[in-house]
């Protein structure tokens, strides 16, 4: 009895049996383990960066609240919000590389299901091709042909359940930190010309933004409206610039819907989303008032139309006149340093010797 015990439970493929059941628990353990190694080391990594210490000790918005956060996040396009664009791509390159090691890790898993399934496979193949011989151990039969199979289906069904938790993590990851940082972009033009293709649809997180000060909704919406816009003017420009640095001898500017100022492509998106933040319309004259002087010209206005008086003129455009003769001054001095280069280079060519 003792000798047919033993040999019944020594026998190969009880052992193989134990062996791949063991072997199905070890490696769920171990890659779920080493899963989570790596998040931690990649989590430390990044918060051991120079910029995440920044924000940390200037109290500025951090990467990891900024998309859920309890309350909207609010934007101020008014403050200078400066990051180093070498830094900031740095930062985008650690969680490009977050991203690729999740990835990695879900194939590790993959193959682990996937050799799981062989083992199984392999396990029943045995159970019914041993089906027919006499077995004397009645508990050992029942543990290593219904728990172990059992076990390993359990663990297996498991591995399965945390694919779409793990492919929605990766998603999540990824469509978060693209939208925090093209929101964190608005305040350097490099770094939208260089997240804004990614992150197109983050343009909708400023649709719920509100404003405190007047709660006007609408603000937010035209600064989306106007950066949805000048995101593809930029992209336009780029391309432009990409191909000729100059037109002409001139710089390829683009004029402002609201200030109708022109605005080199590189400050074109900030100064929209400050301009609709910013500039408002009078609705008696429809001329663009600055809002800290909305009320005062309101009044003018109203009191230029009953003595039926012109209104008072902009100071926007008032600035603009200035800055027009600014830039047509600047433009002439260029003209005329061109147009005495050209004068000497011809005269050289004459007389060689004049320097």
């Amino acid at each position: 009895m003792v000798l047919s015990f033993l040999q019944e439970v020594l026998s190969w493929r009880y052992y193989l049996m134990t062996v791949v059941a063991l072997f199905t628990i070890s490696s769920l353990v171990t890659a779920g383990q080493l899963f989570e190694d790596e998040s931690e080391n990649m989590f430390l990594k990044f918060t051991a960066t120079e910029w995440y210490t920044w924000n940390i000790r200037n109290r500025k918005t951090l990467v990891l609240i900024l998309m859920n956060t309890a309350q909207p996040l609010r934007l101020k396009f008014s403050e200078s919000f400066v990051i180093n664009f070498d830094l900031l791509v740095f930062v985008f390159n650690v969680t490009s590389e977050l991203y690729e090691r999740m990835e990695n890790e879900a194939k590790k898993f993959l193959l682990i299901v996937h050799v799981n399934n062989i083992m199984m496979g392999a396990m029943v193949f045995f159970e019914f091709a041993m089906a027919g011989q006499n077995r004397n151990i009645y508990y050992a039969k029942f543990f290593f042909e219904k728990v172990a199979p059992f076990c390993s289906t359990c663990l297996t069904y498991l591995c399965y359940a945390t694919f779409p938790l793990l492919g929605y993590m990766i998603v999540s990851c990824v469509f978060f930190l693209t939208g925090a940082f093209f929101q964190l972009g608005i305040k350097s033009n490099d770094t939208i010309y260089i997240y804004c293709r990614s992150s197109a649809s983050s343009l909708d997180s400023f649709s719920h933004l509100k404003d405190n000060n007047n709660g006007n909704r609408g603000n937010y919406h035209s600064v989306c409206r106007g950066l949805s816009a000048s995101l593809k003017t930029v992209h336009r420009y780029r391309e432009v610039a990409s191909k000729s640095s100059t037109m002409r001898g001139k710089t390829y500017h683009k004029a402002c819907g609201n200030c109708n100022k022109k605005i080199p492509p590189h400050n074109y998106v900030l100064h929209t989303a400050h301009c609709a933040r910013n500039i408002t319309l009078c609705h008696l004259c429809t001329e663009p008032i600055p809002r800290n002087q909305f009320e005062s010209h309101l009044k003018a206005c109203v009191v230029a139309k009953q003595k039926k008086k012109p209104p008072p003129p902009s100071p926007i455009k008032l600035e603009l006149s200035s800055y027009y003769r600014e830039q047509k001054a600047i433009e002439d001095k260029k003209a005329a340093a061109r147009k005495e280069r050209l004068i000497r280079k011809y005269d050289r060519m004459l007389d060689p010797g004049i320097n």
